[in-house]
């Protein structure tokens, strides 16, 4: 997974002029996220979220909500198809 996302920014630098860094995490995914923005020093998070309806969830609380709850910085959401694949994390320290 990793070789795989490093390709994906040697080709966003070659393509795009984008300088992006990757990171693989294991762990409670909201717990990750956050603190994967705060070792980079994020200053904005963008992530997708599959709008989930079940009265568990509504409870319980979904990724996205607790990582809009606990981040430090702002974050953006984009809803997606359930059938979405790939990666749907971003994290952006703007300058």
């Amino acid at each position: 997974m990793q070789n795989k996302l490093d390709e994906i920014a040697v080709k966003l630098k070659d393509e795009q002029n984008i300088i992006a860094t990757t990171s693989v995490r294991t762990g409670k995914i909201y717990n990750e996220i956050i603190e994967e923005s705060n070792d980079c020093n994020a200053s904005l998070i963008i992530m997708g979220t599959m709008g989930s309806s079940t009265l568990v969830k509504k409870f319980l609380g979904s990724n996205a909500s607790r990582v809009i709850r606990e981040a430090e910085c702002p974050v953006i959401t984009i809803k997606v198809p359930h059938t979405a694949k790939g990666v749907r994390i971003f994290y952006c320290r703007l300058t």
